[in-house]
């Protein structure tokens, strides 16, 4: 069914909104779901619905739940923070502009004793902070229905106030960025390592016969395989589970006369990603 020019405006807007969802990442590793419209195109419910989880993922506070695993951080540190570093401290790196310096740090997160609390294990210091020094289950919460998130160092050095606070300024999708409250010029964008790959990337289709020859291109590294999905009638059915990463391309045999829409799905031991595009064929 083709979108009426009223309902792409809608869809426009959704998109719009989803953007400005996910604005604070646009400094992530990752890249957005690899979605796009244009007029005319063929729209199913779970391409919408993927882009509505984002848009809600991205609007959600944090939570303990949420939080809960081993995140992938980097920090990032300027103004003050940059000349107090001066090249040293901290295992940050200063960028050859010499305006800003980062760092790699890992966040693992575990439930604490109350619904707000965690604790927290750092590799490589105290959280956007200028030591390297790793953490170990050193405790943390968050305020209810806020942003807002406060660590106590256990060993604070002289001079260093012991509780730090931390504005969450995106969540959802896995990622998170966090501020620090007391020098706002430093930053930490986090990726939580245990999740399910990214959808694939420019899924096309090609019609010989009685056959639909797809092909599309991953998005990740850590996919171990393809979800190839076929539906005639609003229903999804998967046709072939594909176990290699490497496979890109599969066809589809025996079709009757009909249109028929495709979309593959990326998957790995953590679980599987959003449809991608969908793509409609048309068998004679």
């Amino acid at each position: 069914m083709s979108i009426s020019q009223n309902i792409r405006r809608r869809i426009k807007s959704i998109c719009i909104l989803g953007a400005m969802a996910v604005m604070p990442l646009a400094g992530s590793a990752q890249t957005a779901a690899p979605i796009t419209l244009k007029p005319g195109d063929v729209i199913s419910s779970s391409v919408l619905n993927s882009l509505f989880t984002l848009v809600y993922q991205n609007s959600q506070l944090p939570s303990v739940a949420f939080l809960i695993g081993t995140w992938n951080c980097t920090e990032t540190l300027g103004g003050q923070w940059l000349f107090l570093n001066n090249g040293s401290g901290g295992n940050y790196t200063i960028d050859a502009s010499g305006l800003f310096a980062t760092r790699t740090n890992t966040y693992t997160f575990q439930a604490g004793a109350s619904p707000n609390a965690l604790t927290l294990t750092t590799s490589n210091g105290y959280p956007l902070w200028l030591d390297a020094t790793p953490w170990n289950n050193y405790p943390a919460a968050i305020a209810p229905n806020t942003r807002l998130m406060t660590t106590l160092n256990l060993q604070a050095p002289s001079g260093r106030v012991p509780d730090t606070d931390y504005l969450f300024t995106s969540v959802g999708d896995n990622v998170f960025t966090l501020i620090q409250t007391a020098a706002v010029d430093i930053t930490g964008t986090c990726h939580k390592t245990s999740i399910p790959p990214l959808p694939v990337n420019g899924l096309t289709a090609a019609v010989t016969g009685q056959s639909v020859a797809l092909a599309w291109t991953d998005a990740n590294t850590d996919q171990t395989g393809y979800v190839v999905q076929r539906s005639s009638n609003a229903t999804w059915t998967t046709i072939s589970t594909i176990s290699s990463a490497a496979t890109v391309s599969y066809t589809d045999t025996g079709l009757a006369a009909g249109t028929y829409q495709y979309q593959v799905l990326a998957t790995n031991s953590y679980g599987t990603s959003i449809g991608s595009s969908v793509v409609q064929s048309v068998i004679p």
